[in-house]
């Protein structure tokens, strides 16, 4: 028997998560805005994380929205354990 994770808890909205949609869908999941420096160049490195499962087929250059603020995915992280990390590009 496969094991299956329930995510539903780690990606309450009333918590920690937020929605987003993703390619037409609204998916929960933690955004994270790190930031970065590259070259002494500074920035942030948005990512989403949620369950593998919920963007199943979506693809680089997906759009993602959160807010107002519209991404594309640019990276997918899968972690084996159920979950994807989508990295992100600020469209804006």
């Amino acid at each position: 028997m496969a094991f299956a994770e329930d995510f539903t808890e780690f990606f309450d909205t009333d918590d920690f998560a937020i929605n987003a949609t993703i390619a037409g869908s609204v998916v929960s999941g933690i955004l994270d805005e790190a930031f970065i420096e590259v070259a002494g160049i500074e920035g942030v490195h948005p990512t989403f994380a949620c369950a593998n499962a919920d963007v199943q087929g979506v693809g680089h250059g997906a759009s993602v929205a959160i807010g107002s603020t519209t991404y594309h995915v640019i990276g997918i992280q899968v972690d084996g354990t159920g979950m994807v990390e989508l990295v992100l590009e600020d469209q804006s």
